[in-house]
């Protein structure tokens, strides 16, 4: 049963311009938030926080992109799941334990930012994920990120 209405329909302008709502309100997904400069990193995670996000989920390897989690108010949960860019997680168990992640998360009434680098590849990958266990089928799933 889906936790919120359809997919990419922003419930307002979006935090970052490379980033879309898959659950309007509740699932923004997109690339990395960190900036070219620890200014811009800050401004880029301040406008994440203004559009609600309190959960951030990390698909990016450690070494792969500079941290900005220490940037972060106490408040707000970090959680990384590294999987290979261009890739996919190496068991199935691994991206179960993403999705259940973000199944708690949105239980518990978190707004999400789910990531990788550019927000297309491992990002989309994961976001087509959570609109299958919401109930859309694979079709619908895929043409609703397009």
């Amino acid at each position: 049963m889906p936790l919120d209405g359809s997919p990419l329909a922003a419930p307002a302008s979006l935090a970052l311009s490379n980033c879309y709502w898959v659950l309007p309100g509740r699932l923004l997904a997109g690339e990395h938030p960190g900036g070219a400069t620890a200014s811009a990193t800050r401004t880029r995670l301040r406008r994440l926080l203004q559009a609600g996000v309190s959960t951030f989920v990390d698909l990016t390897e450690p070494d792969e992109l500079a941290p900005y989690d220490a940037e972060l108010p106490v408040s707000v949960v970090y959680l990384r799941y590294p999987v290979p860019d261009h890739g996919i997680p190496a068991e199935p168990s691994r991206m179960a334990e993403i999705l259940d992640c973000l199944g708690a998360a949105l239980r518990a009434g978190r707004t999400i930012y789910l990531h990788c680098r550019a927000g297309i590849g491992r990002t989309g990958m994961v976001a087509g994920c959570v609109l299958l266990e919401q109930g859309r089928s694979g079709d619908a799933a895929l043409a609703e990120l397009n």
